[in-house]
């Protein structure tokens, strides 16, 4: 499994755009996550369970890579995040995300 770090890197110097917002969600609340995001091109990461919507109001429209490996998860992911009015693409790891 790729280092989510990495991979952000990989994806800013290798696909960078003017409008890209590189977004971690993740299920892990670890504080040193919060810290090891500030030396990172990944501008915030948000934790999931996500109950709060009006988070996601500035993502609308936006094109999403969402990167998960499990497909009930992919398409779980999909559903709501289509329903927040986002564009979303799927990798099911980290090195087709690059690809």
């Amino acid at each position: 499994m790729e280092d989510p770090f990495q991979l952000a890197a990989k994806i800013k110097l290798e696909f960078s755009a003017p409008t890209q917002v590189l977004v971690l969600v993740s299920a892990y609340h670890e504080p040193q996550m919060q810290e090891m995001v500030q030396a990172t091109v990944i501008e915030k990461i948000i934790y999931y369970p996500i109950s709060q919507t009006e988070k996601f109001i500035g993502l609308r429209h936006a094109s999403i890579l969402l990167v998960e490996d499990n497909e009930i998860n992919q398409e779980v992911a999909k559903a709501i995040l289509m329903d927040m009015g986002m564009r979303i693409d799927i990798a099911d790891n980290g090195m087709k995300a690059v690809e």
